[in-house]
């Protein structure tokens, strides 16, 4: 049978499919870049008045990196958390070899309900490019707490409801939180409680300062009553930790006294575990909570202008004053210390100015007194100040009392303090005579009469032959390889000097290549020592090497900002906030709770990671 060769062919069309087959799989890629949008999301859509709720806004393709403005509503308060928006990148190669490429930006806002029910959150709007992009409104359901739920309460009190300008002024700011119970684990204690308060987030106002230290605390029923002051709950349980700061203040103003923005951030657990190292692990989100501090009304009055002294130098509160001169006998003219002691137990001494000694008529008439203002030392409740005065005469037999004047708020009147007055001896002034003759007991002789020659320099020198001998100087061989050495000790002093200012311009660079082996050793010296300051001076010390700056009363905000800017990864900083935070508490009440070994070894990977991300 003869073979037809038309039947092992293939189809016209199918022939067709298979070469454009091919020739897609053989095209170089194309690439398209996805489309630009904003999108908003809740981390929860429910949550209680009062606590703050984390959106998170995502921004695709943009052209630039921009962050959207948020929506505003009478119920909630929407601000954005400050932290660096989370990057993330993606790449992709679809069927017909077209690349999808997109960049996202998101960036995290909070937002504090204001009252309870149904809260609609209107749309996130970004301008990108010379359009506006919109995201979809969401819902969020806000619950009231209720009276018997509270967990964060904070209030400052004050010493005085009315003070002057320049009066010292107590104050003390009081955090109740309370206690965490969770079946077969118990009630956190102290340590863990405190390590639940977002420093880093709160803000202390007059309170800054004192706030960088850690608190006192003590045991309590409830918080204070926002009406009548009393307590919430008559029973006896002691179901609240209150940490307490203390401050002193001087008002420098009339009128109502600023304490700045006092708000309390707290991330209060919902479900805990612990881990096999013993440390407590949230299990689900903790919620947000913010307590904005009830302030006390306090008045501050300007000091009285009817009765103040003229030598009145802005002093509130009582004092004393008292002087001492050395040396007690001097011949005119020479110096005399005057040291002035002011003391006082309930005044701010730091900015206190010394008595104005050039204005006292009894003190200037008699003595030569600099017109200056003496800087002054404080030796614990004592501004001590000197100056230099000189007697102007020989009949002068004391130092006259110096008066300090202030202003006693007690009595609400000017009041003048007096030192005891000085006595002196004052002996004339030495004069000395010169003799004509080294011999002391020589009596003086008549100098001879000049005489005018016309010899010139003859007329001076004894021996005329050595005046006019050759006193040519001649250089020898050693001189001449000394000059010609010159030109080469100039070059080797030069290089010298470049290569130390080259040193000392490279010091930062040098600090931060030994950033991470110095770390190292205090993190073992830490682990050896099981001592949580010490872990945290190797934190910060790390941080302040590589960014060449201070590790002096470095601040945890301080020391993640510091890592951010370098380029740590927001993981990495996520995971140095959290060690931070862990360790500020057991520094505040002692190890207890955590695992100090295991935690120097989370610093040591902590650190390398960061190493890494910051060298690169």
């Amino acid at each position: 049978m003869e073979h037809n060769p038309t039947q092992s062919r293939l189809p016209g069309n199918a022939i067709a499919i298979v070469a454009a087959l091919i020739a897609l799989l053989s095209a170089t890629p194309r690439v398209s870049a996805g489309e630009t949008s904003i999108e908003a999301a809740p981390m929860s859509r429910s949550g209680y008045v009062n606590e703050v709720l984390l959106i998170q806004v995502r921004v695709v393709n943009p052209t630039q990196a921009s962050m959207p403005d948020a929506p505003a509503s009478d119920a909630f308060h929407m601000e954005y958390s400050g932290a660096p928006p989370a990057v993330s990148q993606t790449h992709s190669i679809g069927f017909n070899r077209v690349e999808s490429h997109e960049v996202a930006y998101t960036y995290t806002y909070e937002l504090t309900p204001l009252q309870a029910g149904r809260i609609r959150v209107g749309a996130f709007t970004w301008k990108d490019g010379g359009r506006t992009y919109q995201s979809q409104p969401f819902v969020i359901t806000v619950r009231d707490p209720g009276e018997s739920d509270t967990l964060l309460y904070a209030r400052v009190t004050a010493s005085q409801e009315k003070v002057y300008v320049g009066q010292q002024l107590h104050l003390l700011l009081e955090v109740w939180v309370k206690k965490y119970s969770q079946p077969r684990m118990g009630d956190l204690d102290a340590n863990s409680m405190f390590g639940r308060i977002d420093l880093g987030a709160s803000t202390f106002g007059a309170f800054s300062e004192a706030a960088r230290s850690l608190p006192r605390y003590r045991e309590d029923t409830a918080p204070p009553d926002e009406k009548n002051g009393a307590n919430k709950s008559s029973g006896n349980d002691k179901d609240y930790y209150v940490f307490i700061w203390e401050t002193t203040d001087t008002p420098r103003t009339p009128g109502a006294f600023d304490f700045g923005a006092i708000t309390l951030a707290c991330n209060y657990p919902v479900r805990l575990r612990q881990s096999v190292f013993f440390r407590v692990e949230d299990i689900q989100t903790p919620r947000r909570l913010r307590a904005t501090a009830r302030l006390p009304e306090v008045r501050v009055l300007p000091t009285p202008l009817a009765g103040r002294p003229d030598n009145y130098n802005g002093a509130v509160g009582h004092f004393s004053i008292e002087a001492r001169a050395t040396p007690a006998s001097v011949p005119v003219g020479d110096p005399i210390t005057l040291t002035i002691y002011l003391r006082s137990d309930d005044a701010v001494l730091e900015g206190l100015s010394a008595p104005k000694l050039s204005a006292i008529a009894n003190l200037t008439r008699d003595f030569e007194v600099a017109d200056e203002s003496l800087a002054g030392e404080v030796r614990g409740n004592t501004k001590i100040f000197s100056q230099t005065i000189r007697p102007l005469r020989e009949d002068i037999r004391e130092i006259p009392a110096i008066p300090f004047s202030y202003f006693d708020p007690e009595t609400a009147r000017y009041e003048t303090s007096w030192s005891d007055p000085m006595p002196l001896q004052i002996r004339p002034a030495e004069r000395v005579a010169v003799p004509m003759d080294h011999d002391a007991g020589a009596t003086p002789q008549s100098l001879a009469p000049l005489v005018e020659t016309t010899e010139g320099l003859q007329a001076n020198h004894a021996d005329i032959d050595a005046m006019l001998r050759n006193q040519r100087v001649t250089i020898g061989v050693g001189a001449y390889a000394l000059l010609g050495a010159m030109p080469t000790i100039y070059l080797v002093g030069a290089i010298a000097t470049h290569r130390s200012k080259r040193k000392n311009e490279n010091a930062g660079a040098r600090r931060r290549s030994r950033a991470l082996r110095e770390a190292r050793g205090r993190l073992d010296a830490a682990a050896a020592s099981q001592s949580p300051r010490e872990l945290l001076g190797a934190l910060f010390g790390y941080i302040a090497d590589c960014c060449d700056a201070s590790d002096s009363a470095m601040t945890r905000n301080e020391a993640i900002d510091l890592a951010t800017r370098e380029g740590a990864s927001a993981e990495s900083i996520a995971r140095l906030d959290q060690l931070l935070q862990t360790l500020e508490a057991a520094q505040y009440a002692g190890a207890d709770g955590i695992h100090l070994r295991q935690a120097c070894s989370d610093a040591r990977e902590l650190l390398t990671r960061i190493d890494s991300e910051v060298q690169s």
